[in-house]
């Protein structure tokens, strides 16, 4: 599991579009013995795209954050990030982004806006990254901003920001 959900973030952070475009470019030898050795894992092979795909889809959200939380911790205790940080410290970044814009309500959170008289549902959610100075970003932590029940003034990132438990 634990080295399933290390190719998976590999796979996030490498951008690629899909998972053929995964298993073409992530599954060599050379890729195998970088990642076993710079987050001390044991894999014997690298398993096909499909098989992270199915991981996804059992794995409870609870329980991506306690790994991503451990995960990171490895990274910065490992000293792998020390490369980019900036006078000694990691440059962050907090910041609000939104997915799942659709005109048709996805579920009872969903976030609206009225645009040019049509109303959109959308979710927002405020991150908490690494930056890193060739473009990664590394996520430390989530918090989604969320309107339950009435309201006259939707949640934002200042809120949001100000309900972290982290």
């Amino acid at each position: 599991m634990k080295e399933a959900m290390w190719l998976s973030l590999l796979m996030i952070g490498m951008k690629v579009e899909s998972r053929r475009e995964y298993n073409e470019e992530v599954r060599y030898k050379e890729t195998l013995n970088k990642l076993n050795t710079m987050f001390c894992l044991t894999l014997e092979s690298i398993p096909h795209g499909d098989t992270l795909a199915e991981l996804w889809k059992r794995i409870k959200p609870e329980d991506m954050e306690r790994l991503r939380q451990s995960m990171i911790k490895k990274l910065i205790r490992g000293k792998h990030l020390d490369n980019f940080r900036l006078n000694g410290r990691f440059l962050m970044a907090i910041d609000g982004v939104e997915f799942m814009r659709d005109t048709k309500e996805h579920c009872e959170n969903c976030l609206t806006a009225k645009i040019k008289g049509i109303r959109y549902y959308f979710h927002q959610a405020l991150e908490a990254k690494i930056i890193c100075p060739n473009g990664l970003a590394i996520s430390i932590a989530t918090e989604f901003i969320e309107n339950i029940g009435e309201y006259d003034k939707q949640d934002c990132e200042l809120k949001a920001f100000k309900g972290c438990k982290r």
